[in-house]
């Protein structure tokens, strides 16, 4: 995990932990949670979201099937997809937080036409350049003159290293992912550590 995406999230939820464990942000779709309890089941449909836990975890039941996610794992939910949800590891010592981003599917379509233009290259390691991307955005938050100006670029970075390319779509998971899956539906992946 990277320790300074943790940092940074953590520092921005204490410094408005007064608007309760929703915290929301000047970034549109951009969502802190931070809980110091464990959450009763929370019933949604989540539209294509990308989940990254930092600390603590959670169970999310899509298609019957329950899967825990704990700190390090990325969640990502593809199409609007029916769930239920909760905080299981939560405590004032060792709290649940987790970022949330609402994924822009028109321009993850744009940044997939653009690379399957050019050349197939080898797979990469995209998990460490994504949550740098992540911890640049949230170091961001409460410097509106800096958010003006690099946060869209780096919107765009964060869905260009979600993107699925022409070398990973066919084969099995990231070289950086101790698992991958997908629910029987396709509709949400589980990378971890």
């Amino acid at each position: 995990m990277n320790k300074a995406l943790v940092d940074a999230t953590r520092h921005y939820c204490q410094r408005h932990a007064n608007s309760g464990p929703l915290i929301s942000t000047p970034v549109p779709g951009l969502t802190l949670l931070r809980r110091t309890s464990p959450a009763a089941v929370d019933h949604a449909i989540v539209q294509p979201l990308l989940c990254l836990v930092l600390e603590g975890s959670k169970e999310v039941d899509i298609d019957q099937r329950t899967e825990r996610y704990n700190a390090g794992d990325l969640i990502l939910v593809a199409r609007n997809t029916p769930t239920l949800r909760r905080i299981a590891g939560a405590s004032v010592a060792a709290p649940y937080m987790s970022i949330a981003l609402d994924l822009n599917i028109g321009l993850l379509s744009e940044l997939i036409k653009l690379h399957d233009s050019a050349p197939v290259s080898p797979p990469q390691d995209t998990r460490a350049p994504l949550l740098d991307a992540m911890r640049r955005l949230i170091s961001l938050l409460d410097d509106p003159t800096s958010l003006a100006a690099l946060g869209t670029g780096l919107l765009r970075e964060i869905h260009h290293w979600l993107r699925p390319t022409r070398a990973k779509r066919p084969q099995s998971p990231p070289p950086d992912a101790k698992r991958s899956r997908t629910t029987p539906s396709g509709s949400a992946n589980r990378h971890t550590k």
